[in-house]
């Protein structure tokens, strides 16, 4: 299981009919069940699709017919434990529980000698996994597994592959499998891997062979493999270790099927769907941490083939024995280029011939399905059902054959990825069209290639279509070429945010809501942001305690250096957090600072006390997952300024209030959207004040690490940056500071210690409109953990029943995929609009309250990193922001999306923590702001 997949009634009755088809015994048992009289309690994959195809007055009828093809839908696979090397066929909770338990009962001879060859991957000195996955004995002390499980720990290295550097410094990583990791079972049986031999490239199959340090363990047998694929309907099991997998959208049907036990060896039985020379479909239940499982034949006990992915409740792809067994005959680890084609067996020379005219004019080489001669006329071969013979150029792309029949999406990715082994063709995948610059709900096969190549569809062998989807060719991300080259995340291993930040929410630590009388000053930038912090900085008295993200705006560190300076008998004192890094760039910040450089300025103010700390963002220690991403400052314990944006010119702008009558649109244009407000209340700011000073000291004990970040930066064209014509209104409107006083309530929020569960409440809250301003809203590919798919899951809700829910997101990173993600989740897209300065993060539910603060919508900033924002029930307050949101949604209502393949410069790699001068046009950009993950 990889990513949701949504079923129409069409699909979900197709699926049925299908069942009952390729397994009678087991669809007569689960026909056996007996629909609920309503969908109260039933998995929200039923309710969902009952409401989605026979619409409320179904869902209030109980819709039988479509209850029970749901409940089958989701019955049928059960996860079983493996206890002592024997499948526990004793506890199984399904109602298909006695034809299951019988088919493994009658196999378990043919299982036994099978299992205790397959272990869990354990890794050391990884800045973020422990376990990455499954691998098994294929040959004598040669274990295989999945490319991009060995990614994460393996690299190239000249001819050879070795372990990547380790986080801690000056020691690599290292690897181990364990042949047990039961549950219940506290043995170990652990090798050490001596050598990583192998790693397919990117564009082969996903596959990676490892050696172990000793021979074969006592009692662990290479696993036989079948000579043959594998007859579609035959019976199968996955053995593997599922980790808990945050992409599958319901995870109470996922801790039900689990038992909420994970990272443990497991066997799912299942069916082979579908069989080709390059992939075989299953359908056992699978999730991350299953990469690399062997899939085996419950009639004779062989493996079948290596599963590599999935998508939820769709199909499993897994690379077929056949295609293991020649890469074991062929040893591509000898070839001198290591890669697939190498493999291959060169065309001998005819007697009479000249050897050396020969070799360079006759070349085989390996294509999916085939092989590829080139005579110097290349002819690709291609035994895949319904292809057919095709000559080419001579640079071996022969064209791409479609289908005589439509297919699947998910089977039309599957099948084109297979066949497209261009270097340059970064990924493909499933996404939708665009058109004039907007998404469209019409899906389609997207194939990313590298940015500055000559691809074409036409040189890639392509038309418009595929298999009856349409195809569209767009330019890679750099953040994806470097995940598909680097193994840098996205994969279907295991991912593990890792934050070690502990603390109890008691005494002063405390995050009550306070309700007492306080003045509140809300304002914006580039409206008012500057002027009305200089004026909370000149009234620093006694001591400043400042979080902050970014703190490189020469004016604002001039002023911090004016106020801060004691006199003799009246020291000041000042105690500065920050992230580590700064995002600079010859824009809006040319003239900022180095944070490096501000501390130094600082500590040498007069007649001040001053303390600060980088807090740990970094290694597998970290008291934050990627970011301190906090912007708040608390004056003399007794007032608070806080923000969305950072100390830096780009998001205070060194600009006077701005007048309302004024209608010049250019700091519109060059200066970012932000939220700000500055609060007076003793209580709010001492709370704030001892998180503040907590997280310094926590800062200074947490153990040093090596300075080198885990992810490059990126290098962006500064005309990225730039606002669009159609974003920049032909008349501007600025809004003046507001002050508000009296008696209101205020929630405090931080990040990872409460914000999730208070603005899941705020929303859940609804009753007329939520109005969503966020420089990040990401519905996660790999990431959404059950805190923020809660937060997405109510905020669609409202969005469905009605309510006027309308989301503005920022234009930066990855914008298509972007968008396809929110579609996918389930969103309006007339509702979604995207604005290039957007760096709010508010949220305005029914004019009446308002969320205000520094938190990205993704499951880093909701859960895991260290943010603040406030919760402000007041009216006043609400409308006053509600009218900037409105004036921005109008005035980026033609904004689009950049998909077609670029024609200006492109965005770049840069090593990160590396002290490089950015180039000339460019702005250097961490990884974290670039995708908001």
């Amino acid at each position: 299981m990889l990513r949701q997949g949504y079923w129409s009634g069409r699909e979900l009755k197709a699926f049925v009919g299908d069942l009952a088809k390729r397994d009678p015994e087991l669809f007569e048992e689960l026909s056996r069940i007996k629909p609920p009289e309503n969908l109260e309690g039933l998995d929200p994959a039923a309710r969902a699709l009952n409401e989605t195809v026979g619409g409320p007055e179904s869902a209030a009828a109980g819709g039988d017919d479509l209850a029970l093809e749901s409940i089958i839908l989701t019955r049928g696979r059960p996860v079983l434990a493996i206890i002592q090397n024997d499948v526990d066929t004793v506890h199984i909770e399904d109602p298909a529980a006695d034809t299951i338990k019988a088919r493994l009962d009658a196999a378990k001879p043919k299982l036994h000698p099978v299992i205790p060859a397959i272990g869990r991957v354990e890794i050391t000195n990884n800045p973020t996994y422990e376990w990455v996955g499954t691998a098994w004995l294929i040959d004598e002390g040669l274990l295989v597994t999945n490319r991009h499980v060995a990614e994460i720990f393996g690299m190239a290295q000249g001819m050879k592959f070795v372990y990547r550097p380790g986080a801690e410094p000056g020691r690599a990583q290292s690897a181990r499998i364990d042949f047990l990791e039961e549950i219940g079972n506290t043995a170990m049986l652990e090798v050490p891997i001596a050598e990583i031999v192998w790693i397919s490239p990117p564009n082969g199959l996903d596959v990676a062979f490892l050696r172990l340090a000793q021979g074969n363990p006592a009692g662990v047998r290479p696993l036989q493999l079948e000579s043959g694929l594998p007859d579609a309907n035959s019976q199968v099991c996955v053995i593997g270790y599922p980790a808990r997998d945050s992409r599958v959208p319901d995870s109470t049907l996922m801790d039900s099927i689990y038992g909420e036990v994970y990272n443990k060896k497991r066997l799912a039985p299942g069916q082979i769907v579908t069989t080709s020379d390059a992939t075989v479909t299953h359908d056992c239940t699978t999730l991350g941490g299953n990469s690399g499982s062997c899939v085996v034949s419950l009639a004779s006990g062989k493996a079948v083939a290596l599963h590599y992915s999935g998508i939820y409740m769709r199909a499993n792809y897994s690379v077929p024995a056949p295609a293991l067994r020649k890469l074991l005959r062929d040893r591509p680890w000898l070839s001198p280029s290591r890669g697939i084609e190498d493999a291959t067996p060169k065309v001998a020379a005819s007697k009479g011939q000249d050897a050396q005219a020969d070799k360079s004019s006759v070349t085989i080489a390996q294509r999916p399905g085939g092989v590829s001669i080139t005579l110097p006329l290349t002819i690709d071969v291609r035994l895949d059902a319904g292809l057919t013979v095709q000559a080419g150029d001579t640079a071996g792309r022969g064209a791409v054959q479609d289908r005589d029949r439509p297919m699947p999406l998910e089977d039309a990715v599957m099948s084109l990825k297979s066949q497209l082994t261009d270097k340059d063709v970064i990924s493909v995948r499933d996404g939708f069209v665009f058109k004039d610059g907007w998404i469209t709900k019409q899906p389609a096969i997207v194939v990313r290639v590298r940015p500055g190549s000559a691809l074409t569809l036409d040189s890639l062998g392509l038309s418009e279509a595929f298999a009856g989807h349409p195809v569209e060719l767009r330019d890679a991300d750099p953040t994806e070429i470097a995940t598909v080259e680097h193994g840098m995340g996205d994969t279907e291993a295991p991912h593990a945010y890792v934050s070690k930040y502990r603390r109890a929410l008691t005494g002063k630590f405390k995050l009550d809501a306070v309700t007492q009388d306080m003045s509140i000053v809300c304002h914006a930038s580039p409206d008012a942001g500057w002027p009305v912090l200089a004026e909370f900085l000149d009234g620093i008295d006694k001591d400043f305690d400042l979080a902050m993200y970014d703190l490189t705006a020469p004016h604002i560190v001039s002023k911090l250096e004016a106020v801060l300076k004691g006199k003799p008998g009246h020291r000041k004192e000042c105690k500065l957090v920050l992230d580590p890094g700064e995002a600079l760039d010859e824009g809006a910040k040319a003239d900022d600072l180095h944070e490096a450089d501000v501390i130094e300025a600082l500590s040498k103010v007069r007649q001040l006390t001053f303390d600060s700390a980088f807090a740990p963002v970094k290694g597998p220690q970290r008291l934050f997952d990627s970011a301190y991403h906090i912007k708040v400052g608390v004056r003399d314990g007794k007032d608070l300024w806080l923000s969305s944006g950072n100390m830096q010119s780009s998001n205070q702008p060194d600009l006077g209030i701005l007048a309302e009558e004024q209608t010049d649109a250019s700091p519109l244009r060059d200066f970012n959207r932000e939220w700000h407000v500055i609060v007076s209340n003793t209580a709010l700011a001492q709370t704030f004040k001892a998180h503040i000073e907590q997280d310094l000291e926590d800062a200074k004990d947490a153990p040093e690490v090596p300075d080198v970040a885990e992810r490059p930066d990126l290098l962006v064209p500064l005309e990225y940056f730039e606002v669009p014509a159609d974003e920049a209104p032909p008349r501007a409107v600025y809004f003046k500071p507001l002050a508000i006083n009296g008696q209101i309530r205020v929630q405090p929020l931080l990040t990872p210690d409460n914000y999730s569960q208070h603005a899941l409440d705020l929303i859940k809250g609804a009753r007329d409109k939520v109005l969503f301003q966020n420089q990040s809203f990401k519905p996660g590919k790999t990431d959404n953990d059950p805190k923020f798919a809660a937060l997405l899951d109510a905020l669609l809700d409202k969005q469905r029943k009605g309510l006027d829910v309308r989301i503005i997101f920022r234009r930066i990173g990855d914008v298509a995929d972007t968008l396809e993600r929110i579609q996918k989740y389930g969103f309006d897209m007339d509702r979604v609009r995207i604005q290039t300065n957007c760096h709010t993060k508010g949220i305005i539910v029914d004019s009446k309250t308002v969320l205000i603060g520094s938190h990205n919508w993704t499951t880093a900033g909701t859960v895991f990193n260290r943010d603040a924002s406030l919760i402000i029930e007041s009216a006043a307050a609400a409308r006053y922001f509600e009218q900037i949101f409105e004036f921005d949604w109008q005035r980026i209502r033609k904004a689009r999306a950049p998909t077609a393949r670029r024609t200006t410069r492109e965005v770049m790699l840069a090593p990160a923590g590396v002290e490089a001068p950015t180039p000339k046009g460019y702005a250097r950009v961490s990884w974290f702001d670039w995708t908001g993950e």
